[in-house]
């Protein structure tokens, strides 16, 4: 219920044609970030580039969907999901 009060008061700035905003559960999103994650090292294994860190250009891809991101339940259990999420460079 708060999470949805802060998503509907967001500044015109932040609608979806704009800077962007996205509400998504917290497993759909890690969904989402582990598809990408794997699609990225994919493509640097096809194109030779080796044994790259693909979390930085995630991330990149993300931050260009939109600035506010709201989870409407936060669950971390994996322990692949809880190491995506404690990286300090992202």
């Amino acid at each position: 219920m708060l999470m949805d009060l802060f998503h509907s008061t967001l500044p015109p700035q932040f609608d979806s044609d704009k800077f962007g905003s996205k509400r998504i559960h917290f497993h759909s999103f890690m969904l989402d970030v582990l598809q990408r994650q794997h699609d990225v090292k994919a493509r640097y294994s096809a194109l030779g580039s080796g044994e790259k860190d693909a979390m930085a250009e995630v991330a990149r891809s993300l931050a260009a969907e939109g600035r506010v991101l709201c989870f409407d339940e936060f669950q971390v259990c994996p322990l692949r999901q809880v190491g995506a999420k404690d990286r300090s460079r992202i």
